[in-house]
């Protein structure tokens, strides 16, 4: 229980039972879409200068192709944001683990430091016992 103070928090769901020599699984986590984590790469270019257009100049085409941009901006928009909630979920889903993983590598150091010590306790006994014969 001392590991989970020192990381200052409550427990994580799963620890292996202390004192058991086997390999504890751990927790499955959901795997994530990774093609919502692909690299942004391409530069984006300068925009150029916002030009009004006159009345005369907005004909039946011209707000065709205003509203289908206004559709593909608020596509585009709401793509962005399910990309940053999926990040935001997926470092707080590693976060989550990273703390379950550092509790358990404290854990195990606890008890690889008890088995060092009964082995030496052991082996002072037995050395006791050799020299009494």
């Amino acid at each position: 229980m001392e590991a989970f103070q020192q990381l200052g928090g409550p427990p994580p769901l799963y620890l292996p039972p202390p004192h058991h020599h086997y390999a504890a699984p751990l927790l499955p986590l959901p795997q994530p879409d990774l093609k919502a984590f692909r690299s942004i790469g391409s530069p984006r270019r300068p925009r150029s200068e916002k030009k009004p257009i006159p009345e005369e100049q907005k004909d039946e085409r011209y707000y065709e192709r205003r509203k289908r941009n206004n559709q593909a901006a608020k596509k585009s928009r709401d793509a962005r944001r399910l990309r940053e909630d999926q990040i935001a979920l997926r470092a707080s889903m590693l976060e989550h683990e990273n703390a379950i993983l550092r509790a358990q590598v404290i854990t195990l150091r606890e008890e690889a430091q008890s088995l060092r010590e009964l082995l030496l306790h052991e082996k002072k006994y037995k050395a006791l016992d050799v020299c009494a014969i």
